[in-house]
């Protein structure tokens, strides 16, 4: 029987379409582990073409500046509200300068001290969906919260041990990411006790309402504390996503602590534990710091998830700011994985800045340099 026209059309179609899924199935591999995605990445989706790129909008801060006001000591951390206003908590300075989203300065929230609106020990910050400025002060665990303007509304203590990172939620609830609290204290054996979970969720009166993300056992409280480091974000519909400093693991929560998915992707090392011994007075010190991987995450206006990576490892050193010193020495090394909203590999875009503290808002990319005292913002520009 003679085929029409129109069968050839879609046989040949039916061809390309296995051919294409072929070649994507190359570039990763899906294992399904008690209802969870395990995605093994093995290439980058995008191959060697760049659908994106950053591009330089502008930088708040100076070492020597005319204007006191763009005098920083000790960034910490940075938020943007829904006109654009830039918030930087100038930890140093126990503030929180506000400036337009041209960089030109609006204000200063906060000062020293222990009165409503004051600080003793700021370190990070964040804003709700209703432009409230959140404050961690680690004198005690508070949380300070003030109105975009600086006006004091509350103050709440948590019951949290070493926190990282935090995030305010569209639901008003926040994120903690934490060290487990096991680990803060040098010295005790793990053997036959559970570990405790490092992300935490609190509701806006500081309950504690859940927490998550088991950290793994490593044998020792040292190795614990370096190896099970993360870096957490959260996307408009409260899920949260983890990377880790020293492990090839990718991962996403539903708020109510799901796990959607984890990922890892084909390093250029092996990935190498810290190393730990005693020494003469039998006290636990790091020999080998081990690799390190990721240092932060976060997620674009499109859903897209970027994971700063190193690409290359240095030779060992037995301190972690020394080591991460040697890998900056390696031209282009640091490097920017970006990845679909499911955990699939896009392509990478090498990081223009050696940072500090890292957050993704919207299309802007914004790092802090303690080096310089300085604030870079980028734009992610679709190619």
């Amino acid at each position: 029987m003679e085929l029409k026209p129109y069968a050839f059309l879609i046989i040949i179609f039916l061809l390309l379409y296995v051919f294409m899924c072929g070649q994507r199935d190359e570039k990763y591999t899906v294992e399904i582990i008690d209802d969870v995605r395990h995605i093994h990445n093995h290439a980058p989706l995008w191959g060697d073409t760049l659908k994106v790129e950053l591009e330089f909008v502008q930088k708040l801060g100076e070492l020597y500046p005319k204007d006191e006001n763009y005098q920083f000591y000790r960034l910490n951390d940075i938020a943007r509200d829904m006109e654009g206003n830039i918030y930087l908590l100038d930890a140093g300075n126990y503030r929180v300068q506000k400036f337009d989203s041209n960089g030109k300065y609006l204000a200063t929230i906060g000062r020293q001290g222990q009165g409503p609106g004051e600080f003793e020990h700021p370190f990070l910050m964040d804003l709700d969906k209703q432009g409230n400025i959140y404050v961690v002060d680690y004198s005690g665990n508070k949380i300070h919260v003030l109105t975009s303007e600086g006006k004091f509304i509350k103050k709440n203590n948590v019951s949290v041990q070493t926190i990282l990172e935090f995030y305010v939620m569209q639901s008003g609830n926040i994120v903690f990411n934490t060290l487990h609290q096991d680990a803060a204290r040098a010295g005790a054996p793990f053997s036959g006790r559970k570990l405790t979970p490092m992300i935490k969720i609190f509701d806006n009166e500081g309950n504690q309402l859940r927490e998550f993300l088991e950290p793994v056992d490593f044998g020792s409280p040292l190795l614990n504390m370096n190896d099970n480091t993360i870096y957490t974000a959260v996307d408009p519909q409260d899920n949260i996503y983890v990377t880790f400093l020293k492990q090839n693991r990718i991962e996403k929560y539903t708020s109510g602590g799901t796990c959607l998915f984890t990922a890892d992707r084909v390093l250029n090392y092996k990935v190498r534990p810290a190393v730990v011994t005693n020494d003469e007075r039998g006290i636990l010190r790091i020999k080998d710091a081990g690799t390190v991987i990721s240092v932060g995450i976060g997620i674009d206006h499109k859903g897209r998830i970027w994971v700063p990576t190193y690409m290359k490892q240095a030779e060992p050193t037995n301190s972690y700011s020394k080591y991460r010193d040697k890998l900056h020495e390696i031209p282009g090394n640091l490097v920017f994985q970006i990845y679909d909203n499911e955990g699939f590999w896009l392509g990478n875009v090498v990081c223009p800045v050696r940072f500090s503290r890292m957050r993704i808002i919207g299309d802007r990319i914004y790092f802090i340099d303690n080096e310089t005292i300085s604030l870079y913002e980028y734009r992610i520009v679709e190619k």
